[in-house]
C-alpha cells in the first residue's frame, strides 16, 4: 500500500502538475499492484522511465500517455492531462506559440537554418535540439514537445503549410548523412501533401528579406493572425495586427525569391542523392 508521509506527499497541480502527474501514475500503478519493474514490462519501456516519470522529470508522448490510461484502466486520465503535461514541456516562453498553432487554420514558416519543425523526423529534431546542450532528460521533454506538434498535421482539418526555407537548409547534414537522408525524403512526402507548399530559397539569391532570422505567420481567423520570430535566446510571439502584415509582406517577397514547386523538389532530390554533404 502506498503510505503518503511528509516526504512522498502528493503534490498540489498548481504547484508542480508533472509531480502531481507522475504521483498519479503511482498511485494507480499500485492500486493496480504492480511495481514499477510490472509497468515497465507493460509499457515496453526502461523502469528508468518510469520513475523519471513518476518523479515529474520527464513527460510522456501521448501514445504513451494513452497506453498508461490502458495499462493502469484508468479510463482517458492521462490522456486528458497531456495537454497540460506539455506546457511544461515546451520552453515558458513558446506556449502563446504552441496554444496559437493548434487553432490556426495556416502557417506560412520560413526558415534559414533547419527543416521546419513539423515536417522534423524524431531523429533529426534530436539532433537539432541536442546543439542547444540540455541534461537527458531535458532533451527528452523538448523533443516529446516538438514531436506532440505534428499531431496537427494527422487532424482531419489538417493545417495548411507553406514552407520557404534557404538550400543552405537542405546542405547542413545534423544528426549525420543516414539522419539527413531520412529527414529529406519526409520533406518529399510532406510536399505532395495538397495543404502543404515547400519551396527552396537558391544559395544564390543574396537579395531577399528573411536575414534577420526564422518566422512564422499563423491565420488564425478571416481577420486574425500571429507572428512568431526566432531569437537567439528565446523568440517572440505577436498577435499586434500591425506586425502580422509585416510579417506576410515579407513571406510574400520570399515566395517571389523561391523556386517553384516543383523545382524545390527536385532541389531536395539532389541533395537526396547525398553527394554535397
Amino acid at each position: 500500500m502506498h503510505v503518503l508521509t511528509a516526504e512522498n506527499e502528493v503534490p498540489e497541480p498548481s504547484t508542480s502538475l508533472p509531480a502531481w502527474a507522475g504521483a498519479q501514475i503511482v498511485a494507480r500503478r499500485e492500486a493496480q499492484g504492480m511495481s514499477q519493474r510490472d509497468l515497465a514490462a507493460a509499457m515496453q519501456e526502461s523502469q528508468g522511465t518510469i520513475l523519471r516519470w513518476e518523479k515529474g522529470r520527464r513527460t510522456p508522448s501521448l501514445a504513451q500517455a494513452r497506453l498508461l490510461d490502458q495499462v493502469l484502466r484508468t479510463d482517458g486520465l492521462f490522456e486528458g492531462l497531456h495537454p497540460l503535461w506539455l506546457q511544461h514541456a515546451h520552453p515558458s516562453w513558446f506556449g502563446a506559440y504552441v496554444e496559437m498553432e493548434q487553432r490556426a487554420t495556416e502557417a506560412r514558416i520560413f526558415e534559414p537554418q533547419i527543416i521546419p519543425a513539423l515536417f522534423q523526423t524524431e531523429d533529426y529534431a534530436r539532433a537539432t535540439l541536442a546543439q542547444l546542450r540540455p541534461d537527458q532528460d531535458r532533451l527528452e521533454d523538448l523533443l516529446t514537445a516538438r514531436m506532440s506538434r505534428q499531431e496537427i498535421l494527422g487532424r482531419d482539418d489538417r493545417l495548411r503549410v507553406w514552407a520557404v526555407m534557404d538550400e543552405s537548409v537542405l546542405g547542413r547534414a545534423l544528426g549525420g548523412p543516414e539522419v539527413m537522408s531520412a529527414q529529406l525524403e519526409r520533406l518529399l512526402r510532406e510536399g505532395e501533401h495538397p495543404r502543404t507548399v515547400i519551396q527552396v530559397v537558391p544559395s544564390t539569391t543574396h537579395d531577399r528579406p528573411g536575414l534577420s532570422g526564422a518566422f512564422t505567420v499563423l491565420t488564425l481567423s478571416q481577420h486574425n493572425g500571429a507572428l512568431y520570430a526566432d531569437g537567439f535566446l528565446q523568440g517572440r510571439t505577436s498577435a499586434d495586427q500591425a506586425d502580422v502584415i509585416q510579417g506576410r509582406h515579407a513571406y510574400d517577397l520570399l515566395v517571389s525569391a523561391a523556386q517553384p514547386v516543383g523545382r524545390s523538389a527536385d532541389m531536395i532530390r539532389d541533395y537526396l542523392k547525398g553527394d554535397k554533404w
